[in-house]
């Protein structure tokens, strides 16, 4: 039985918001995140376009790029502020079912952020018959 090598695609330069939904299918998705410190992060999935995010995506890159808490210089974990942040983002734009997983925050940084589907949900949106417990990242644009 011959192996399948897995497919990589670069994220890098995607626009809006989109989830990897974590499941065997050939194609490992890598994308730059952490602001700053450039991180580059991979996972086997499925990528899942989130439908009307031009606003949310400048509200994140405001929050960890413009804004006060970081001026510009995001390079490190997330905290539970940020969470809270990313949570009322998901909110914003129908994404209420998703919210960021507290018991991987130390995974998370800028751009790519491990979620949770909410509990009493049978999939992850759009993903009809996926596993909600399967691991989730939501990534957008790095702001370095």
């Amino acid at each position: 039985m011959s192996s399948i090598q897995k497919i990589s695609v670069d994220l890098d330069e995607l626009a809006g918001v989109y989830f990897i939904v974590a499941h065997e299918s050939g194609v490992e998705y890598d994308h730059q995140c952490g602001g700053l410190s450039c991180y580059q992060r991979s996972l086997e999935g499925f990528l899942v376009p989130a439908g009307q995010s031009t606003q949310v995506c400048e509200e994140l890159y405001a929050y960890f790029c413009t804004g006060p808490k970081y001026g510009g210089h995001c390079h490190s974990v997330l905290d539970k502020e940020d969470a809270l942040f990313i949570d009322q983002c998901l909110a914003s734009f129908d994404y209420s079912m998703l919210t960021v997983d507290r018991d991987l925050l130390r995974e998370s940084v800028e751009a790519w952020v491990h979620l949770k589907v909410v509990d009493g949900m049978p999939c992850f949106p759009c993903c009809y018959n996926s596993d909600p417990a399967s691991k989730v990242v939501m990534i957008w644009n790095n702001s370095d």
